[in-house]
């Protein structure tokens, strides 16, 4: 059985791969630099307008799935935590928590002045109605399987405590969800759930509202009463029996931010999105492939902020047959050898990503440059280490141990419409061994087909994809020999008794500089034992006119972790809040 942090990851990492096509779709034929309209006059407005590519069907956070989702569902709502800066985690709803010795239970004390925009308390109730529905039979979105094997206990108006099946020590992570409404919410049943106007017309904590929900604007103001005073103008679900509603108060105890509002534009494609930058009706846009980014970047009064992500772009190997000629931890590092990884990130991403040697974020803080050496891009060091583990040349070909023809395998990922970024990396990739005399043929699929029917049942030989490790970089799902089984999410079927343990021990409670110590141990391990091979953590890029001041860079896995800061954020020029 899953348990929370495997099932979780393992969700996460589907639902990453398979929107991110969303984000990069494709993009010939793109436009030149030249010939562009310019850009209108800047509104004297602080209302921000940021674009993103993708489309909002639901604002409901237990069911949002699209980026633009995502990110009016950041604004929206509130979770017991939230990201802070150099990669702590903050208390949001919650006012502060202790964890048991064995790191199995959890106890938040809630703050006493939240408010849902209706005027109603945000307590315990409204948390423990959130990880129920999770784990409610009918519950048929994309965030349950984290929960299943949480029990949640309201104690008090204002605490609440979750038992784990497993101490982890990454769980302060997941109480980022987003809780909803139970006021709202409790009278319907889960299984319509997805068919409630709560979808387009929710009931948040903050910091920002929905004022409207129109054809390609998602129009989001700051919370607290509507002008003139008098409760929200919110439509009543059928399928719900609502309170009684109040105007939101002015809340003392928590920050509003700078900006009045903020308008999600949303496009179609990255090509509509830079049209809309270009031209002038947008102040921020993101998510947009290499070739976009470098031609806006260079338009007069526009800065890029890299956003550092735990997304990780990885070869995973099928390791599974006892004949599969990748088992020998040589050949896998001949292949990384002959990829130029460095070549890769300047070309194709336009040096939007990190090189990785080990699976843990740059930008994390367990991460140590001196865990593991450098793996350069070295083809004759490749040559040398097939020859060492056995594999024959003949006429520029190489041929495997127990093979008289030259290799030739397959590899899969996704498509170009899809994703034609990680198409284009996996295309150098195979080339790259095709130059060493390695031959490939590269497989682009849909999502469905490459996850459901390619990698989950084990039917591939090697697969490059994308995998989002979270803020914590738990590599538990990804390597556990007990994750090796038809069904879970050790793709590779790599087993290791020795890096069992060394997974075991970083993901358990301990204090920070116990656990980082624990990351530099495991991290060594797999530079020597190379499961996988990783090629780069990408970089999320926004591109910002000049007179939004604010953001600030830090390590993010969703894209909606870019308004980690949004409080502070403002447009210059505009009046005061």
């Amino acid at each position: 059985m899953m348990t929370l942090r495997e099932r979780g990851l393992l969700a996460a990492g589907a639902l990453l791969l398979a929107t991110t096509g969303l984000a990069l779709v494709a993009t010939a034929p793109q436009r030149s630099a030249t010939g562009t309209a310019e850009p209108t006059a800047t509104p004297a407005t602080d209302v921000l307008r940021e674009g993103v590519v993708g489309t909002i069907t639901t604002l409901d956070p237990l069911y949002a799935s699209d980026p633009a989702e995502q990110d009016a569902v950041a604004l929206l709502f509130r979770g017991l935590t939230r990201l802070g800066a150099d990669g702590t985690i903050e208390p949001d709803i919650a006012e502060s928590w202790v964890t048991s010795a064995d790191g199995r239970t959890w106890t938040f004390q809630l703050r006493d002045d939240v408010r849902w925009e209706d005027g109603q308390p945000l307590t315990a109730d409204d948390v423990t109605f959130t990880i129920l529905t999770l784990q409610h039979p009918d519950y048929d979105g994309p965030l349950g399987r984290p929960w299943r094997d949480v029990v949640v206990q309201r104690l008090g108006r204002y605490e609440v405590r979750f038992e784990l099946g497993t101490a982890l020590g990454s769980f302060l992570a997941a109480t980022r969800q987003p809780i909803v409404p139970a006021h709202v919410l409790a009278a319907i049943p889960v299984a319509k759930r997805r068919a409630a106007s709560f979808g387009t017309r929710p009931v948040g904590s903050g910091p920002f509202r929905l004022a409207a929900l129109e054809a390609g604007v998602a129009r989001l103001v700051r919370l607290g009463p509507p002008p003139g005073g008098g409760p929200p103008v919110l439509p009543v679900d059928p399928l719900a029996t609502l309170l009684p509603r109040t105007p939101a108060p002015t809340l003392p105890g928590l920050p509003r931010p700078e900006l009045s509002g903020i308008d999600l534009r949303t496009y179609a494609t990255p090509l509509a999105a830079a049209d809309a930058f270009r031209a002038g009706d947008l102040d921020a846009v993101g998510g947009l492939p290499a070739a976009i980014v470098a031609e806006l970047a260079r338009l007069p009064g526009v800065r890029r902020i890299d956003y550092p992500t735990t997304v990780l772009t990885a070869v995973v190997f099928n390791l599974r047959d006892a004949a599969s000629p990748f088992r020998d931890v040589r050949a896998r590092r001949a292949l990384l050898a002959a990829i130029d990884r460095s070549s890769i990130v300047a070309t194709v991403l336009g040096g939007a990503a990190i090189v990785a040697d080990v699976p843990i974020p740059p930008s994390s803080i367990f991460h140590d440059a001196g865990a593991a050496e450098p793996e350069l891009y070295d083809p004759p060091a490749s040559a040398a280490l097939l020859t060492a583990a056995g594999w024959k040349q003949n006429a520029g070909a190489w041929s495997a141990p127990g093979g008289g023809a030259p290799a030739h395998f397959e590899v899969v990922t996704l498509d170009a419409v899809t994703n034609p970024t990680l198409n284009s990396v996996a295309t150098r990739v195979v080339a790259g061994w095709a130059a060493l005399g390695v031959a490939a043929d590269l497989t682009g699929l849909g999502p469905a087909e490459l996850f459901e029917g390619r990698l989950l049942p084990h039917e591939f030989e090697v697969a490059i994809i994308d995998m989002n490790l979270g803020n914590d970089a738990d590599l538990v799902p990804l390597l556990a020999s007990s994750q090796a089984a038809l069904g879970g999410a050790n793709l590779a079927g790599y087993q290791s008794t020795k890096l069992d343990d060394l997974l075991s021990a970083a993901q358990g409670p301990a204090d920070g500089a116990t656990r980082r110590a624990r990351f530099v141990a495991l991290a060594a391990s797999l530079a020597i034992d190379l499961p996988f091979l990783t090629l780069y953590f990408a970089e999320r890029v926004e591109l910002v006119r000049e007179r939004l001041q604010g953001p600030v860079p830090r390590e993010i896995g969703p894209d909606s972790d870019r308004f980690w800061d949004v409080l502070t954020w403002h447009l210059a020029g505009t009046p005061a809040p």
